[in-house]
């Protein structure tokens, strides 16, 4: 009889502990209350006015539709009220989660033994009243629901009232993890998206930073992209003006390249100091050391006053970061877009490129069938970077050594040149050879020429063994030039 007293009284303190301060109500579509099969608080909210935070563990049964409400008004006068909907099988587990009124966030975290996500994402409507929204910390003009800071949540729809006190989220798709009405990094727009391949999807976004620049993009996936629907995550950088295009179920090129339509407005910057104004590009960047690829497009352009800068229908081939560039402002620099051989038949590719000061570049590749066989690639992409400030030419992405080596000639001319600059060599043709720069292996050469007045340099047949960085270099010893006769 005292052990039955006992846990009545237990049971007592239990309920009464949900109401008081806060309020938790479960609506039970099937009338199944005091079933075993009901998803349901476990214990009393813990609930910190100092803070404003409120913290409810819950077990989640799977078996019905459900949904758990919250709701609470702190001491000083803050106050929220959630919906938290279960979709028929979801993964059973008991879990703990915290709104955070101060920070305008909700956390979902699993206790121990339980499933670390759930297995059909449950839907979240939240609404933080009478708080502070800091217009330097939340986007006022276009408010988002974050996951983990950074990417927005999809399928919420956030909204927040005139005077800036009241801020909603409804249908946002969520799991365990960390959400909240504010980004970690105010120099990104980061959403998930999703791309029907199969028969096309057409998205616009239009985002304003918290500096004043204006993103507008639309990402066209034509018919025929790929297969099927597939999930992507988007970011668009402000630092470097770029986008960051990944999905885990994508690693592939797509079959016809996504289309993209990129522009970045900002009335108080000049973006001429930024990008390479003579020869503006819209790159891949690739690697560790941010290595330049042009991608095909229908045109780069500045507007007059160069606060504005788009791309128009850029071809993106696969997942990847592409940006204009803003690493490297010297317009000494050219970039090539992705080449492509054929093993079986080989090929003779050439360049000219005039610099904006009248400098004149030239290169000539000769290709033998066969070059590439060791590759086991029957297709081989490659693109090239010119180096003119020190003379170098690089072929990525380095690789194993070929079969047959390619064939180069390359011209750097700067005899029209109208930029006073120092001679590219104060020396004789003889006393120069050509290597490779990654190792400072001597590379085999028919000849080298240089000007009197070192405004010209080149070398003929010069004989690449693999994709790496090539240039000229002085010698100390006569033995270590290598030529052919």
């Amino acid at each position: 009889m005292n052990k039955l007293i006992i846990l009545l009284s237990v049971a007592g303190m239990l309920l009464v502990g949900c109401k008081d301060p806060g309020d938790l109500t479960i609506t039970d579509p099937h009338n199944l209350v005091g079933s075993s099969s009901l998803s349901k608080t476990t214990c009393a909210p813990l609930i910190d006015n100092s803070n404003l935070t409120y913290t409810q563990s819950f077990s989640v049964a799977g078996v019905n539709n459900e949904s758990l409400k919250f709701n609470t008004t702190f001491t000083q006068g803050s106050s929220f009220a959630a919906e938290l909907k279960l979709k028929k099988g979801i993964s059973a587990g008991n879990y703990v989660i915290n709104f955070d009124a101060k920070n305008l966030m909700v956390d979902i975290s699993a206790e121990y033994g339980s499933p670390a996500s759930f297995s059909i994402p449950p839907t979240l409507n939240l609404t933080y009243n009478q708080i502070i929204v800091n217009s330097k910390e939340i986007n006022i003009k276009d408010p988002q629901f974050y996951c983990a800071g950074s990417f927005i949540v999809p399928g919420g729809k956030v909204s927040l009232d005139h005077n800036n006190t009241v801020i909603m989220v409804s249908t946002a798709q969520i799991n365990v993890g960390n959400y909240g009405f504010r980004p970690m990094d105010a120099k990104h727009y980061l959403k998930h998206i999703v791309l029907n391949g199969t028969n096309g999807t057409n998205l616009t976004y239009q985002y304003t930073y918290p500096d004043g620049t204006v993103m507008q993009a639309q990402l066209n996936a034509l018919k025929g992209s790929f297969n099927g629907i597939h999930n992507f995550d988007i970011d668009f950088g402000l630092e470097k003006l770029s986008l960051n295009l990944t999905s885990t179920e994508i690693t592939t090129e797509f079959s016809i390249p996504l289309e993209l339509n990129l522009q970045f407005t900002n009335p108080k910057c000049s973006y001429q100091d930024l990008i390479n104004k003579y020869d503006p590009q819209f790159y891949k960047i690739t690697g560790a050391y941010d290595n330049y690829v042009v991608i095909d497009n229908n045109g780069v352009n500045f507007n007059g006053n160069y606060n504005q800068i788009n791309v128009d229908k850029a071809k993106l081939k696969q997942c990847a970061v592409y940006g204009f560039d803003m690493d490297k402002l010297d317009y000494l620099y050219k970039y090539t877009s992705e080449l492509t051989i054929l093993n079986s038949k080989g090929g003779d590719i050439s360049f000219t490129y005039t610099y904006p000061d009248g400098a004149v570049l030239f290169a000539s590749l000769k290709i033998q069938k066969g070059s590439f066989t060791s590759m086991g690639k029957e297709s081989v992409t490659f693109w090239i970077d010119f180096d003119r400030a020190k003379n170098i030419i690089e072929f990525s992405p380095s690789g194993s050594n070929f079969d047959i080596p390619i064939e180069l000639d390359l011209t750097y001319d700067l005899s029209k040149s109208t930029n006073p600059i120092s001679p590219l060599f104060n020396v004789n043709s003889g006393d120069v050879f050509f290597k490779c720069f990654d190792d400072g292996t001597p590379i085999p050469y028919k000849k080298i020429n240089i000007d009197p007045k070192g405004k010209k340099i080149e070398v003929q047949g010069a004989l690449i063994p693999h994709f790496s960085r090539y240039g000229w270099s002085t010698i100390s010893e006569r033995r270590n030039r290598m030529e052919l006769d």
